[in-house]
């Protein structure tokens, strides 16, 4: 385990905030996508309707490792050009 915070410590401001943003984003769009297959669920089980909802939990947590992807990459890059442009801007990751 410590060589994983030593690892993390050594990473840039900007990996940091990048690796924040992206499971932050992870669980949102993970969990809403979860929320509507468990709304399918009680609709099913309460009899509205006649099949058990798909379970493409493998397809959802695919989504929404594409949009955690895409935030990370967004946020490094944005992070390290407000780097490049004013060294002290944005919030410190410790």
């Amino acid at each position: 385990m410590s060589a994983l915070v030593s690892w993390y410590k050594s990473r840039s401001n900007a990996f940091k905030a990048a690796l924040n943003t992206s499971w932050q984003s992870f669980i949102g769009v993970f969990g809403l996508a979860l929320l509507g297959f468990l709304g399918d669920v009680a609709k099913w089980s309460d009899g509205s309707l006649d099949t058990f909802p798909s379970v493409s939990v493998l397809g959802k947590a695919a989504v929404a490792a594409a949009a955690a992807a895409a935030s990370f990459l967004v946020t490094f890059v944005i992070r390290g050009y407000q780097k490049m442009k004013n060294p002290t801007s944005g919030p410190n990751y410790k």
